[in-house]
C-alpha cells in the first residue's frame, strides 16, 4: 500500500479511519439510535409574524454560567431562518402525552401550529401549551457545521411541569421505566 498511511490512535493502539472517511448510511443511523434524547419542538416567529417550528432531539443545555443552550438545524430549514431574523426562539421539551405534537412538527406542513394550542409569547416566540418545559432564548450565537447550523441561546424565561418527558431512542418514541436501584457498594 505505497502512499497510505495506517496510523494508530496513540491511545487505543487501534487503526484510525483516515480524514475525510464518511460512514455508510446505515451507521450513521445507528450512530443517532443508540442516543436517547428528550424530544422538543423549536420553535420561532419570523419578522413578518410567520409560525415556525420543528421537531428536534438534537437539543441540549450547552453551560450554566453564563446559561446557555443550543439546537442543531438544518440550513436549510425556515424555522432557522426564522431564528436568525428574529433573534430568538423558544424550546419546548414535549411530554409523553404530546406524541402527536412531535408527529405534526415532523412534518414539512405549513399548517403546524393549525390544530396545536400555543401562545404567543410577550417577545412574540411561540410556546407550545403544556409542554414539559419551555426555554425561550435569544440568539447568542450561530455556528454552522455541514450542513447544520448550531443555534446557542441565552434563556430569558423558561418555566417546566411535572408529567414524565417524550422520549426518542432507537427510532421510536419510548417511556422512561422505573429508576435504577443503587449501586451494590
Amino acid at each position: 500500500m505505497a502512499g497510505k498511511s495506517r496510523r494508530s490512535d496513540p491511545v487505543s493502539g487501534q487503526r484510525r479511519r483516515p480524514e475525510g472517511l464518511c460512514l455508510a448510511a446505515p451507521d450513521r443511523r445507528l450512530s443517532r439510535q443508540i442516543i436517547t434524547s428528550g424530544v422538543a419542538v423549536v420553535t420561532a416567529t419570523d419578522t413578518d409574524g410567520h409560525l415556525h417550528g420543528l421537531t428536534l432531539t438534537s437539543v441540549t443545555s450547552l453551560s450554566l454560567s453564563p446559561p446557555l443552550f443550543l439546537a442543531c438545524l438544518a440550513d436549510s430549514s425556515e424555522t432557522l431562518g426564522a431564528v436568525l431574523r428574529s433573534g430568538g426562539f423558544c424550546i419546548n421539551y414535549l411530554a409523553q402525552s404530546q406524541r402527536a405534537i412531535s408527529d405534526v412538527f415532523a412534518t414539512r406542513s405549513g399548517a403546524k401550529f393549525r390544530n396545536v394550542a400555543h401562545r404567543i409569547r410577550p417577545s412574540g416566540q411561540v410556546e407550545i401549551a403544556g409542554a414539559l418545559a419551555v426555554i425561550e432564548c435569544t440568539l447568542h450565537e450561530r455556528l454552522q457545521a455541514g450542513d447544520h447550523s448550531i443555534v446557542i441561546g441565552r434563556p430569558v424565561a423558561m418555566h417546566g411541569g411535572d408529567e414524565e418527558p417524550l422520549i426518542h431512542f432507537r427510532g421510536a418514541y419510548r417511556r422512561i421505566g422505573a429508576p435504577l436501584p443503587p449501586a451494590a457498594a
